[in-house]
């Protein structure tokens, strides 16, 4: 039977996050593990930016501080994204002769129909971009809500998933946003330039169906979702003290990068 872990981490802060998705993905790599599911959320709300972004060029650093909203550089690319008011799943496998072994863009569709299945769980009509026009800007200063590439997942039209995927040899990493509420919206005050509301781009699951579920819920809905998806029975993972140790460290020189 594959091997795959689920780790429920709860809140933490964002250099945390990403540090402990890093921590995640060495794991796979370093061991016989599958996968590794991990679900978590922002707290406080942070602004992650892409891997290439610069973040002079596209974000207002005074209003960040003043707000006392924290930066941090993902390890995937994309574009900028404020973690506010969601929940993030991370997905963590290896792509030598397991599931995930075809290319990008078929490990980007087959998660995508994963979380579609667990979004209709929770009563969204959500929906996979097949790569047509759709709402949304493609320059590369623009938020990463209002672009919907292939294979991403909208709901009337509107964004309401937000993924990025990078590949570290035998394995990779994809984690993304599943938007809750409005909160991630207020990235536009955060942007260079006039963004004004984003309310025509993006959605969420409290827009489309008038509930919030919360984190417990969805973090439930997404395990089953995967685990049926991919007819695996998850391990619980528990970090220890050292691991925990480790991923404070790592995190410790992500929160002073841009200070």
């Amino acid at each position: 039977m594959l091997r795959w872990l689920f780790l429920d981490d709860g809140q933490g802060d964002g250099a945390e996050n990403m540090a402990a998705d890093e921590f995640i993905l060495n794991r796979v790599q370093h061991t016989d593990i599958e996968a590794i599911l991990r679900v978590y959320s922002f707290n406080p709300p942070a602004v992650s930016i892409g891997f290439h972004q610069d973040p002079d060029k596209i974000l207002d650093i005074d209003a960040l501080r003043h707000d006392q909203v924290s930066l941090v550089r993902r390890i995937t690319g994309g574009r900028a994204l404020l973690h506010d008011e969601e929940i993030t799943y991370c997905i963590a496998a290896s792509i030598e002769g397991g599931i995930f072994k075809s290319g990008i863009q078929e490990r980007y569709m087959v998660v995508s129909e994963t979380l579609t299945e667990a979004l209709g769980t929770l009563g969204v009509k959500a929906r996979i971009s097949r790569g047509e026009k759709e709402s949304g800007d493609k320059k590369s200063s623009s938020p990463c809500l209002v672009s919907v590439s292939r294979h991403e997942i909208t709901a009337g039209g509107r964004k309401i998933v937000a993924s990025a995927q990078r590949s570290s040899g035998p394995v990779f990493i994809q984690h993304g946003s599943i938007l809750l509420g409005a909160g991630s919206k207020k990235i536009s005050k955060y942007l260079k330039g006039d963004w004004g509301n984003l309310d025509r781009y993006v959605t969420s699951i409290f827009e489309e169906t008038g509930v919030n579920p919360g984190y417990r819920k969805c973090a439930e809905v997404i395990k089953e979702a995967f685990a049926g998806k991919f007819g695996v029975e998850f391990e619980d993972l528990s970090l220890s003290r050292r691991d925990r140790s480790d991923i404070s460290a790592a995190a410790l020189k992500k929160s002073t990068e841009f200070h």
